[in-house]
């Protein structure tokens, strides 16, 4: 990503102070997931969260996304307080204006994958003719035109993977959110997952990974480690190295 060429834009999103807590049945007490974390991001930047497995890096970017509720604080999301809007403001706001890339792709079963790709387009009232062309060709790009007439019980889950990308670059969202995009996908996959993040960014989308990957991570501008549901170090334009070397610290402290 080219920064020189490109400063950020205004605030996006905006966390303060949110908490996250879950009670388990038969439980005495609750489960903490995350407390007391604040951030913000701004258009054409890309946050990483990264993080163990059970770390709640996943939790946070739901909350984050307006797709999980928070249990304290509030976030700010394109100019709208997700604590205080309605169920049909956050639904409005997830269709137009807000990508999702998630392990599990919310592909409509009932849809071939063309379909699928194309919904963006229908629900924002683009024409059927100049849709279908741009969905065609964004599968296309993505080496995925023979899935066009596949329903998403079909593909394999790099298959749909690739669906759920279409779909996310067909929408144009202003904001992206994606869960371990690179999770189930070979090397090469991932190479196209990182490329198309990549352009959104330079696009002018706000991007937030949660991720394992490493190298998929350096690419951000910005990497929050993220242990037991604690935000720990913030760095910026970090290497792979740096980020594995905040993480030891993380997890095993002085002595990492």
């Amino acid at each position: 990503m080219d920064q020189a060429a490109q400063s950020p834009g205004p605030t996006v999103l905006s966390a303060h102070k949110i908490s996250k807590v879950f009670w388990m049945k038969g439980a005495r007490h609750p489960l903490q997931v995350f407390s007391g974390v604040s951030l913000t991001l701004r258009a054409g930047e890309m946050l990483a969260l990264v993080g163990p497995s059970g770390s709640g890096k996943s939790t946070l970017l739901r909350c984050l996304a307006g797709l999980e509720p928070v249990t304290e604080g509030h976030v700010v999301l394109l100019e709208t307080n997700l604590t205080r809007a309605s169920r049909a403001t956050l639904a409005g706001m997830l269709r137009e204006n807000v990508g999702l890339l998630l392990i599990n792709p919310p592909l409509v079963p009932s849809l071939t994958s063309l379909q699928n790709v194309e919904l963006p387009g229908q629900l924002a009232g683009r024409s059927s003719w100049s849709n279908r062309e741009l969905s065609l060709r964004t599968l296309d790009e993505l080496g995925a035109a023979d899935l066009a007439r596949k329903t998403p019980e079909q593909l394999t889950p790099p298959q749909a993977a690739k669906v759920s990308l279409a779909r996310l670059l067909t929408q144009r969202p202003k904001i992206v959110f994606a869960d371990e995009p690179t999770g189930r996908l070979s090397t090469s996959d991932s190479k196209l997952v990182l490329r198309s993040l990549k352009k959104l960014s330079r696009d002018g989308a706000a991007v937030v990974l949660a991720t394992h990957d490493l190298h998929l991570a350096s690419q951000a501008d910005h990497v929050i480690t993220v242990v037991d549901g604690a935000l720990g170090a913030t760095l910026d334009r970090p290497s792979a190295e740096q980020i594995l070397a905040a993480m030891d610290q993380a997890v095993y402290g002085e002595d990492a």
